[in-house]
């Protein structure tokens, strides 16, 4: 699985913390660089690394932060 504009994020917790909103290829290689998630609460997006995802779902991203 990928990670996709449009999936949702949650927290370690299982918390929605916003959607995909963009995601930036490694140029050389193909590979995720960063992905950029929408948090809707604060109006902005936060930017991750691919290492921080704790698991990837159909559709869903959790990380491995809470969100509080």
């Amino acid at each position: 699985m990928h990670i996709e504009c449009g999936n949702k994020a949650v927290d370690k917790n299982n918390r929605f913390v916003g959607k995909v909103e963009k995601v930036i290829l490694n140029l050389l290689t193909g590979e995720i660089a960063y992905f950029f998630v929408r948090d809707e609460n604060a109006q902005r997006n936060v930017l991750y690394r691919p290492e921080d995802v704790a698991k990837l779902s159909s559709g869903k991203v959790k990380l491995k932060f809470s969100a509080s």
